[in-house]
């Protein structure tokens, strides 16, 4: 009986159809849309590495000093046995006050890496050009310098018995970083006849009147939903490879831009290139860690991975497991169970832990997983290494490694905001009350930030080559 219901069923349906015209008859629409690639948001890679700071200028500034101690190098110079000798030092170490000094004074030690020398005088009268006398500490050796030679200095006085005061040491101003904020807007106008021709159960959503706290129906939620979705992804793309302005038929109009993640690491950080053809090695790990030494780094690192070097890296350390615990400070209290959790892979290899992730905005093709034409574009096959932790202050205190800056002062918070522009009295309630003289409802969002990252020579970016 049950066959012979659907039968007829199927023959009166049939016929119904064929009796009226195709476009009278509507499908049943699933209320949910789907997304043929999962879900669209990315990782909120920013919001997981950075802190939010305010600024109160459209440009920000940080200094970060230098080393200590910085070597120097030199002009050809030589002479005989325990002579004193001119030598010019090189315009790069001739830096302070514009050329006016350099690093040296009389008294200090220079070191070849076999001998010793004293600087007995130093002439600053052409700047960038300064020619300091060179004596060697022993008798029997010559100073014998090549061209670009390195030599370190000692940087305290060699003084006799019932000394003088010397000449004040030399310090820099370090370094001083600046950025800005890029300020961004969308804006969706719908007239009352687009409005009027959707079905509310599919395009319209529930909207608390801000004026008589009564729910009203405004436009399509997933339209707007949409465009939010957009402006965040978006964001997270500008963040992370934003460039600051610097050709004025741009910066005119449009704004100065901010430099992001990777722009400033290949600016001021470190670079690793790899081969496509050879792949991840381990030693690339190896050579990392000797960097990071010498920049005396913290122990632990984030690496944040697209998904073909991810592959590398994992073949790369399949059969390299050293003996010692890995450690998960990074994590907190939570420790190798957070790191699981967060979809982490960690290893220790050269004194230090890596904790391997994939980077969703690498991978995608419809973002930074796009099959780019520019060499040196290759995401699926890069990688941000950041260090886990803060970044140390001089005097105290630490920051982000990276900041997520927008404009903030005099009460005023101006990043992220949406507002509507009711020109039909939707949002009012009263159809007298016109803010515009055009019958449309404008929806608007706007966002301000910029992007701070501090002591760049932690940061790495890995970058694939062909």
């Amino acid at each position: 009986m049950a066959n012979q219901v659907a039968d007829n069923l199927t023959i009166v349906n049939s016929i119904y159809y064929a009796l009226v015209h195709p476009t009278q008859v509507h499908a049943a629409w699933n209320r949910a849309a789907f997304s043929a690639y999962g879900k669209n948001t990315l990782t909120g890679w920013m919001q997981m590495n950075s802190k939010r700071v305010p600024k109160p200028a459209m440009s920000f500034l940080h200094n970060e000093n230098d080393r200590l101690q910085l070597p120097i190098q030199v002009g050809a110079a030589s002479g005989a046995a325990g002579a004193a000798v001119s030598v010019t030092i090189t315009s790069a170490d001739s830096y302070l006050n514009a050329g006016a000094y350099d690093p040296t004074q009389p008294g200090y030690k220079l070191f070849d890496g076999v001998n010793t020398y004293t600087i007995s005088a130093v002439n600053t009268a052409v700047a960038y050009a300064h020619v300091m006398t060179v004596t060697p500490d022993l008798s029997t050796v010559a100073v014998n310098f090549a061209a670009g030679q390195t030599l370190f200095i000692n940087k305290q006085v060699a003084v006799l018995e019932g000394s003088s005061a010397s000449k004040n040491s030399l310090w820099g101003d370090g370094v001083t970083f600046t950025n800005y904020l890029q300020e961004f807007r969308r804006d969706m106008n719908f007239t009352g006849q687009s409005l009027a021709q959707f079905s509310q159960d599919v395009t319209f959503f529930d909207y608390q009147n801000p004026y008589t706290g009564e729910p009203e129906k405004v436009w399509n939620k997933a339209e707007i939903d949409r465009v939010m979705l957009e402006m965040t992804n978006n964001k997270e793309v500008y963040c992370i490879t934003g460039q600051a302005v610097t050709n004025s038929a741009v910066s005119s109009v449009y704004g100065l831009g901010t430099t992001g993640v990777i722009p400033a690491i290949k600016a001021w950080g470190n670079i690793k290139n790899y081969s496509k053809a050879a792949g991840w090695q381990i030693a690339d790990y190896e050579d990392m860690t000797i960097v990071m030494e010498k920049n005396n780094s913290v122990d632990e690192y984030l690496v944040w991975n697209g998904i073909e070097l991810s592959n590398d890296q994992q073949l790369a350390i399949k059969d390299f497991f050293p003996n010692g615990a890995i450690t998960y400070g990074a994590f907190g209290s939570g420790g190798k169970e957070d790191a699981l959790s967060f979809g982490f892979d960690s290893f220790r290899a050269f004194g230090r832990t890596f904790h391997m992730h994939r980077m969703e905005i690498f991978n995608r093709p419809d973002f930074l997983g796009a099959a780019f034409s520019t060499s040196g574009s290759d995401y699926i096959g890069s990688a941000i290494v950041l260090p886990a932790g803060k970044a140390t202050g001089v005097g105290g205190g630490n920051n982000d490694y990276i900041q997520v800056a927008t404009l903030e002062g005099n009460g005023f918070d101006y990043g992220y905001d949406h507002w509507v522009v009711d020109g039909m009295g939707w949002f009012s309630g009263q159809k007298e009350f016109r803010p515009t003289d055009q019958r449309v409802v404008q929806f608007c969002f706007a966002d301000a930030y910029g992007v701070e990252v501090n002591a760049a020579k932690q940061l790495f970016y890995i970058q694939r080559t062909n």
